[in-house]
């Protein structure tokens, strides 16, 4: 045993220390060179506006005393990455550049810590350049961290992997010092402080590397009791004094601060752990990182179980097992958090399995070469694995060029303009309307709160929602109910010289958690036909006259009634539409009135489909349909759409439509969402006009390419907006 532990001793000093610069320059040359073009990489690429930078930008503002959005809890969140950005901020003012610096720095940062932990477990230097090789060149799943502005993952990353590193070395310093001990306490400490699911991951991956290090030194030390090893139990006691103080700060502040993030009702469906192997499987060099990861592991066990030692492999099946098994717990208790965004510390692991893997088949290659070919020249042929590994590298950047054009906004220098004019034009308290990547930027620049519209799978709590469901209704929609099952939205309406009276029925339901716009039902396919049948048109919807608007709100159902009337060659008519939206079940029910002052052959109307869909099942007697639309999440949003009161008959059009028509003077149906999942909205009723002045909102910034642009900016018009700056892509319609 001793022999053993000399030799091993020998070894980590030989190449995790190395005799010098010089001597470690081919192996260091490579690892600068893959650091450098990784940055290049990723800092020429544009950062105003993408993905969650914003957001960051915002929290920043709040530890640099600056103003921060009032419904924006700050200390939910770990405040370590944007504490350490905030101090950044006081050297370079410009936050974009300030930005950029701090996302660069963090990446190498991370290379760097992949670089220590590989080369750490294995001691040996190349081996730690595998390993970024490997996580930066051949998977995608570290570098689109920083396409979508995962920073305060990627810095809980970086304390993870240097605490698995400390404590490695902690197991080889059989003197028993502290100082390994407490690098690794502290290092996990500052992985608490920065991510909330990482942190949680990373907890028991150190614990099991701690505990695996803890039997190196007991094993390695003199045969006497446990409490007499004075100088491990003083290294391992202080070691204990930063996790105990983090852990009393998670308990009283994070935790339930953070209580929401696993009970997003439509999480599981959307972003659930088969989201997670999803996005593994995209890309094919990730599932051959996985595959060489797992491959080498269980080759490397069982050569250590061989020989009884706790080598790097052992250590290294006990994280992954930690890692993995975290996520195990996680999908078993059912926590709706987001997976896909653990991919990198799971695979952190297989990557330096991987890199030791490639190091055995360097060293491999190096010793048959030598054999076979004494007289070759004294080439270190495993920068030629190593350079082979990198030859992936123009298919792994392009992927993060993909990631980052998904993440951008449409017009970054537009945006840029946009920001600049708001920070100078609001005041306190007011705020702005805009799609969700542009308002977490112009949080973040101005200090401003921004309304906007994000799926529920994106948000984590009820007040996110009703923000989201807020932005909904006033850019999207003249008047709309929200419940449990559904969201429907008025698209249209006529003011008649007074107040808005809505119709352009659009029908969003509640699948599985989130609110998907499914159908929708035309005003100009509301119409009352004469005595001669269809063919005889004698009023729509759209052609007939406002008269006013009723509402009402009780504890089980919001109601919205419109009035409309219409003197076409048939004579006067009155028609009154009426939805009915059930508060917690029941679905939604839509009745269609005409009284006229002559005999008419009846009423009909329409029901578009939004997405591609198959009527099917629709009852022999006309009286019921069933919608199923593609797969969304997990499964196919379904709809029943149901005559009540045998007042009309349902058919199927050529094009896809739902064709409702009654004989009579009436049309009632009711609608069910069959897929539906947790609530996602307490029962209400939104008045955009209302809503405007609740939430002070003194501007609304539209998207000038899209195709529903001009009827938002009459919907804006109409509720007394003007055109105050047309930047790019954007069109900011600002308040009188």
């Amino acid at each position: 045993m001793a022999q053993e532990r000399a030799l091993f001793e020998q070894r980590s000093r030989r190449r995790a220390i190395g005799p010098g610069l010089v001597a470690a320059l081919p192996q260091i040359l490579p690892l600068i060179i893959l650091a450098a073009t990784v940055a290049f990489v990723v800092g020429r690429m544009p950062i105003d506006g993408r993905g969650d930078y914003g957001q960051w930008l915002m929290t920043s503002r709040y530890y640099l005393g600056e103003g921060v959005p009032d419904y924006r809890t700050i200390t939910a969140l770990p405040p370590l990455i944007p504490f350490l950005l905030a101090g950044l901020r006081l050297v370079v003012p410009d936050p974009a550049v300030a930005l950029q610096i701090f996302n660069v720095a963090l990446l190498l940062a991370l290379v760097a810590s992949i670089y220590l932990v590989g080369s750490t477990v294995f001691a040996d230097r190349l081996a730690g350049v595998f390993a970024v090789a490997l996580a930066f060149v051949v998977t995608d799943r570290f570098l689109e961290l920083f396409a979508f502005g995962g920073l305060l993952q990627a810095g809980a990353l970086v304390f993870t992997l240097l605490s698995v590193a400390a404590f490695v070395q902690a197991g080889r310093d059989f003197t028993g010092s502290g100082r390994w001990w407490t690098l690794g306490s502290l290092s996990l400490a500052l992985a608490a402080l920065s991510h909330v699911g990482t942190g949680l991951l990373a907890v028991p991956v150190c614990a099991a590397v701690a505990g695996i290090s803890a039997v190196r030194v007991l094993r390695n030390t003199p045969r006497q009791p446990l409490f007499k090893r004075r100088s491990f139990v003083r290294g391992a006691s202080r070691a204990l004094v930063v996790p105990l103080a983090v852990l009393t700060y998670w308990i009283l502040i994070l935790l339930p601060a953070s209580v929401e993030y696993v009970t997003n009702p439509a999480s599981l469906n959307y972003r659930g752990a088969d989201r997670l192997l999803k996005g593994l499987e995209s890309y094919w060099p990730t599932m051959v990182v996985i595959g060489i990861g797992v491959g080498f592991l269980v080759l490397g066990l069982v050569w250590e179980l061989g020989r009884r030692r706790l080598g790097p492999y052992a250590l290294l099946v006990v994280w992954t097992a930690a890692a993995w098994g975290a996520l195990v717990v996680s999908m078993l208790g059912g926590a709706s958090t987001d997976y896909p965004r653990f991919a990198t510390p799971l695979m952190a692991p297989l990557v330096v399995a991987g890199a030791g893997g490639l190091l055995s088949l360097s060293h491999w290659l190096v010793g048959y070469l030598r054999a076979h070919r004494p007289s070759a020249p004294r080439i270190d042929w495993r920068l030629g694995v190593l350079a082979f590994v990198c030859l992936l590298a123009p298919l792994g950047f392009q992927r993060y060029a993909n990631h980052v054009k998904f993440y951008q906004p449409l017009d970054a220098p537009g945006l840029t303009t946009v920001g600049a004019f708001l920070g100078q034009e609001l005041s306190g308290g007011e705020s702005v309307v805009t799609p969700v990547r542009e308002g977490k930027w112009i949080e973040g620049v101005t200090g401003h709160a921004a309304v906007f519209s994000q799926p529920v799978r994106y948000t984590f709590r009820p007040l996110e929602r009703q923000r989201s469901l807020v932005a909904e209704t006033i850019v999207k929609s003249t008047f709309a109910l929200a419940g449990h099952d559904f969201f429907l939205k008025y698209a249209y309406g006529s003011s008649g010289g007074q107040e808005m009276v809505p119709r352009g029925l659009v029908v969003g339901a509640n699948h599985r958690g989130e609110f998907l716009d499914l159908l929708q039902v035309p005003a100009s396919e509301v119409r009352v036909f004469g005595a001669g049948g269809p063919d005889d048109l004698w009023a729509t919807l759209i052609n007939a006259l406002p008269v006013g608007r009723g509402q009402g709100l009780t504890s089980t159902e919001a109601t919205v009634s419109t009035a409309w009337e219409g003197n076409e060659l048939h004579g006067p008519l009155a028609l009154t539409e009426t939805t009915v939206l059930r508060g917690s079940s029941g679905g939604f029910e839509l009745i269609e009135q005409v009284t006229a002052s002559q005999p008419f052959g009846g009423i009909e109307l329409q029901l578009k489909p939004l997405r591609l869909a198959a009527a099917l099942n629709i009852t022999s007697d006309g009286q019921a349909a069933d919608l199923y639309f593609p797969v969304t999440g997990l499964e196919q949003p379904h709809l029943r759409v149901e005559v009540v009161g045998g007042n009309g008959f349902i058919a199927l059009e050529a094009d896809g439509r739902l064709m409702v028509r009654s004989t009579t003077d009436r049309v009632h149906l009711r609608v069910t969402a069959l897929t539906a999942g947790e609530g996602t909205s307490p029962l209400q009723i939104l008045d955009p006009a209302q809503l405007i002045d609740a939430y002070d909102v003194a501007a609304v910034l539209l998207v000038q390419w899209d195709p529903a642009f001009m009827a938002r900016e009459q919907r804006m018009e109409a509720l007394g907006y003007r055109l105050g700056l047309s930047a790019g892509a954007y069109a900011l319609m600002v308040r009188d």
